[in-house]
């Protein structure tokens, strides 16, 4: 359910009759229920994810608008390699980056457009967005006949391409004879454009700021943020562009368009919080239906260890001859929904072999385990899965798109291979397993 809710976009009034379509009778106070279920077993991975982010050398931050509650609210998102931080405000600015926890104790470079509150927070490094540079340097060029803007973006690009080039082989900076003749034409280019683009001389009688317009500015925006823009050349660690951040985002957009607005400020933090969660494990190799259940059965918090041993005896004493335990990591090194497997087979690798590896299905083999054992207390005759079940649904009736009709297909056969053709049965016994 929250696998539609979070990733599919869908609004609980058409998974409602989604699921009306498939003879599953549920009301949508049910349906939000599971979400808030959801985001109560998310806090305490979402704090780690948080933590994560928090102590990387370089984040990338950005920020869209979010129709919650009839009014205008901010979706702050911190992002750094596979770690996803999403939380909702109702300002946009030093306010709602203050209230997301990561700004004002962060230490590291972080990435960002030339949205001025992020310059308040004076114990980071800030590196600029040069793709939005190279936009307004284009406008500036079309529209303004700047000579300057076209050679300036092409000495930005040639700098990023070169840097690719040298990464390729190895190299981790520019020497600095290459660094400084790049700082030159940086500095002979700006200069060129000031100099073309004075200030307008104040007239008699007037008072006030200047106007400068919009080409001074990008150029004094140039002139003095040149070490901001440049640190992706200085830094290789800094990215050119803020994409990663921006994509991590763009999802806000999708969700008006699929579903329109949030109706509470605490159903899109819960949201928020929730797809925080699903968005790191999807990027650690965990797909988003095994991630919401494993909230669903609390393997992705630090308590997974109690449940993980109840397991263990449990498929030991039915499977005595060989069988996987289950090793649930300490807090500080184990990512979300995320657990080391060992493979401990009574014949092939004794119990305390050094052999392990990293499963990123271990959730899904958990479980396929949990299956087992509801299949086994309610059927009474084997462990062995039922064979996959042929589910028919109708995404028309709501009015489903292709990718979430795609969705909702993956979402039902991912049922039947976990053994859960158990769904007439389980509906028959009115066990909802569905708020995954």
């Amino acid at each position: 359910m929250n696998t539609l809710l979070t990733v599919g976009y869908v609004s609980v009034d058409r998974t409602k009759q989604l699921l009306s379509c498939l003879r599953i009778p549920i009301s949508t106070g049910a349906i939000q229920n599971m979400l808030k279920k959801a985001a109560v077993a998310a806090v305490e991975p979402v704090d780690r994810i948080k933590g994560k982010v928090s102590n990387k050398g370089v984040v990338n931050f950005d920020e869209t608008g979010l129709r919650v509650a009839g009014s205008l609210h901010w979706l702050h998102c911190a992002c750094s390699g596979p770690w996803r931080f999403y939380t909702v405000h109702e300002k946009r600015g030093e306010e709602g980056m203050e209230a997301m926890g990561i700004l004002p104790r962060f230490t590291g470079v972080a990435v960002h457009d030339f949205w001025s509150s992020y310059k308040k927070f004076k114990n980071a490094l800030h590196a600029m967005c040069c793709q939005h540079l190279e936009r307004e340097l284009v406008f500036a060029e079309e529209t303004g006949n700047q000579r300057w803007a076209k050679k300036l973006r092409k000495l930005l690009q040639g700098m990023c391409h070169a840097k690719n080039l040298l990464m390729a082989e190895g190299k981790t900076s520019f020497t600095n004879e290459e660094l400084q003749q790049y700082m030159k034409q940086y500095d002979s280019i700006v200069a060129k454009g000031l100099a073309a683009n004075p200030l307008p001389e104040r007239k008699p009688g007037k008072r006030g700021r200047l106007k400068k317009g919009k080409i001074r500015c990008l150029l004094e925006r140039f002139q003095d943020f040149k070490a901001d823009i440049l640190r992706f050349a200085t830094d290789w660690r800094v990215p050119y562009t803020n994409n990663a951040a921006e994509q991590a985002i763009r999802f806000a957009r999708v969700k008006e368009k699929v579903s329109g607005c949030f109706r509470t400020e605490k159903g899109a933090k819960q949201f928020a919080r929730v797809l925080s969660f699903i968005s790191t494990a999807v990027r650690h190799g965990i797909s988003s239906f095994d991630a919401c259940l494993s909230l669903r059965n609390g393997t992705c918090c630090s308590c997974a260890g109690r449940r993980l041993g109840r397991l263990n005896s449990y498929v030991e004493k039915k499977n005595p001859s060989g069988f996987q335990r289950f090793v649930a990591p300490d807090g500080s090194s184990a990512h979300p929904a995320g657990f080391e497997v060992r493979n401990l087979n009574r014949r092939d690798c004794p119990l305390g072999s050094k052999e392990s590896r990293t499963h990123r299905g271990v959730v899904v083999t958990t479980l396929a385990h949990r299956a087992r054992q509801r299949l086994f207390r309610l059927r009474k005759k084997s462990m062995r899965f039922p064979p996959p079940a042929v589910i028919d649904f109708f995404p028309t009736a709501c009015r489903l798109g292709g990718d979430r009709a795609v969705l909702l297909s993956n979402w039902c056969t991912k049922f039947a291979e976990r053994g859960i053709s158990a769904l007439k049965m389980y509906f028959m016994q009115k066990q909802c397993i569905i708020d995954a």
